[in-house]
Formats: structure tokens, sequence, C-alpha cells
């Protein structure tokens, strides 16, 4: 027994040691990647991460570190490591947006918004806009299906919102306004290409809204070209108050 003791003592040394070794060290040195020309600067996600610099290598948590990175609103992804024995590294997939919603906020290809502090330079992206956040995805899919839909007759969509009701308002290109069902809005609009030929060319020049929201038809509101005047046509609709 006296024989083992030394051994055993030594064994219980070198376990103590080993694991001074994994809990002592600190973090004390950051890694941050972000992809080029991102409108996220590293420095901003290092400042993010602070808190973080000073803490025991094997107690910090990753969790903790990613939600602080995802916390900005242009990560979409955060990988999150430890590097021994002092180096926290973290790299982040960034939002791509493809819409605009609204005035502040943008939204990804999922259909997810994100709001960033300047949405200036996304200008351009087709603006949609809803009351419920949770609309994006089934409006940024009818955007797609609109803009598939109007190679025949060339136009060209640029905004679209749901109102409280259900109805869709599209905006286009040339200056038109469309209503559509939003739970319709296929088979009605449909509808609206095989018709739309039908019109007389004057009044589809004139047209500056069109409601599709029927179910055997639709009604134009044109502007006359002499005294700018509003009326309204029917094509197959009944018109309703």
């Amino acid at each position: 027994m006296r024989r083992r003791l030394p051994w055993l003592v030594g064994l219980l040394l070198l376990i103590a040691g080993v694991l001074a070794l994994l809990w002592w060290p600190r973090i004390e040195k950051l890694e941050v990647a972000v992809p080029a020309g991102s409108p996220v600067q590293p420095e901003t996600l290092a400042r993010r991460l602070q808190p973080f610099v000073g803490r025991r290598f094997m107690e910090l948590s990753l969790a903790d570190v990613r939600r602080a990175v995802v916390a900005d609103p242009w990560v979409a992804e955060a990988t999150v490591r430890r590097i021994w024995p002092d180096r926290l590294s973290v790299s982040v997939r960034l939002q791509k947006p493809v819409a605009r919603w609204g005035e502040t906020g943008l939204v990804n290809p999922r259909g997810e918004v994100f709001h960033p502090a300047d949405v200036t330079a996304w200008r351009q992206l087709l603006p949609l806009w809803s009351p419920d956040e949770a609309d994006a995805p089934r409006l940024l899919a009818a955007a797609r299906w609109l803009r598939t839909q109007t190679k025949l007759i060339g136009w060209t969509l640029v905004g679209l919102t749901r109102h409280p009701g259900g109805s869709l308002e599209t905006h286009w290109l040339p200056a038109r306004i469309l209503w559509l069902d939003g739970t319709d809005y296929r088979s009605q609009f449909e509808r609206f290409l095989r018709a739309w030929p039908q019109v007389k060319p004057e009044l589809r020049e004139q047209a500056t809204e069109v409601d599709l929201r029927y179910s055997n038809g639709f009604t134009i509101v044109a502007a006359s070209k002499t005294d700018k005047r509003r009326r309204k046509q029917t094509h197959g609709a009944k018109e309703t108050d």
C-alpha cells in the first residue's frame, strides 16, 4: 500500500494539473470574420463580444456568445469556437435582403423580416407591407408568383400590401393598381390575364385601377385623357357598393 501511495499522489497531482490547465486560462483574444462588403463591421461585432473577454476558457457558454452575435439584425447565423488557450473565434452568415418591409424593415429569402438600423441602401427592393409581420412569407411568395405571370402584358410589380381585411393592393408599372383577394389571387389574376387583351385599347391605356375581387369579372377605373376625370367601367362583373 505504501508503495502505491506515491503513484496515487502523483496521479492526483497530474489530474489536478490538467484540470488547472483546462479551467485556469481566460479568453483574451477575439477573432471575428465577416463576408467581404458586409454591412456589418468586425469591430461592431467585437464590441458585442467584449463582455465575454476575461471569462474562463471552459466556463464560457458558446450558446450565450451565439445569442449575442445573432442579436445584430444583419446576422442570420453565427459559428462560435473556443481555440486553446485563450481565443474566441466567431464567423457569421449574413441576412440577404430580397424585399423591403414598410419603411424600416427588410425581408430575407425565407420571408423573415429583420430591422437594421439603416435601410437606405436597399430602397430599390420591392416594398411589401402588412400590419402583421407573420404575413411576410405569404406576401413574398405572392410577389414571386405575380412577377412570373406578367410577361405577356409587360407590366412590372413595384409594390404589394396586404390590408387587414385580406385584400392585396398591388402596384405596377405602367402606373396602375390591381386589387386582389388574398386567398384567391392566383385564379383571379389568371382570369384577368385572359380577359385583359379583350378590353378596348383606349380603356387599357387609361386604366389606373383594376379591381379583380369579383367571382365573374373585374372593374376598371380609368382617367380621361382630356379632363383627367376618373370613370369606372365593368368587365363582366356586377358592381357592389
